[in-house]
């Protein structure tokens, strides 16, 4: 039995505790669709991972303002968390790995996770882009139900946490790739955040000191053209995410293993409560 995908609440991971070896693929011939599910003491149908408090960069952007229910698309930075980057990094070696030792992905071509974003046309630097539909997505401001627009919120200024979910590998002409949407974000000041030891600099300055940020000589003032287009087509898990004009030329890092102190085996299963905690319920949808 799978759980996750058609059930009310989720089994979310801490991603310190996500054990990439435990993934594994189930192609769907009637959709041309790859599933991606989880199995640890239970089989889980998706991904469902609770990020690490992450600085921001850019701001929110507003992909489709005519639908009733507002979209988004998210940046979010991945280089200043090891553990959190490698998570994509693993990802994407190990997809590509699947589409290549499989003949009928032979001629499909693999959309990394990990791409890069642009700050106001001077900086890049490496994210993962998460959808955003409001009417998907629960949203908290210093750990308060957040009911306004999230537009007017500076992120330069801010951390964000998130609960991210993705099912698969969708399919857009020649093109498999994988799509993360946002089932819940908190934003936090970072002078009012508790978990941030970091001192109170903005954002900007603080990736800059530890030249996470890269500068660029060209101007990439149409990065989401290609996005906007694709995001509006049709809000499911085989549609397109957007790319950014120039795609990481970066060689996916090896496929090292995270190790896991519960994987499923006979001497594991009879300390379950040492192994539950890998697991959170979630229990606001």
């Amino acid at each position: 039995m799978l759980l996750g995908k058609n059930n009310f609440n989720y089994l979310v991971i801490n991603y310190e505790k996500f054990n990439i070896s435990g993934t594994y693929f189930d192609y769907d011939r009637n959709k041309d669709f790859i599933n991606i599910n989880y199995k640890s003491l239970v089989d889980l149908e998706g991904i469902h991972l609770k990020t690490p408090l992450i600085r921001m960069i850019n701001s929110i952007k507003l992909i489709d303002e005519n639908h009733i229910n507002k979209k988004y698309v998210l940046e979010v930075p991945i280089d200043d968390n090891l553990i959190f980057s490698k998570i994509f990094s693993n990802f994407d070696s190990r997809v590509a790995d699947y589409l290549k030792l499989n003949p009928k992905f032979e001629n499909n071509r693999y959309i990394k996770n990990i791409k890069y974003s642009y700050y106001k046309n001077k900086y890049k630097y490496k994210t993962v882009k998460l959808k955003i539909n409001s009417n998907n997505c629960l949203f908290y401001y210093n750990n308060k139900k957040y009911e306004g627009d999230i537009l007017d919120l500076n992120l330069e200024k801010m951390s964000v946490k998130c609960y991210i979910s993705s099912h698969g590998l969708w399919k857009f002409e020649q093109n498999y790739g994988m799509t993360w949407r946002c089932l819940k974000l908190y934003f936090y000041d970072i002078q009012d955040n508790q978990e941030d030891n970091q001192d109170n600099q903005d954002n900007i300055d603080y990736y800059l000191k530890r030249e996470l940020l890269y500068k660029i000589e060209n101007d990439y003032s149409q990065l989401f053209n290609n996005f906007n287009n694709n995001f509006n087509k049709n809000d499911s898990d085989e549609e397109i995410q957007g790319k950014s004009p120039i795609e990481s030329n970066d060689s996916s890092e090896s496929n090292d293993e995270i190790d896991n102190k519960c994987e499923s085996s006979d001497s594991t299963r009879k300390n379950l409560s040492h192994c539950i905690p890998n697991f959170e319920l979630d229990i606001d949808f």
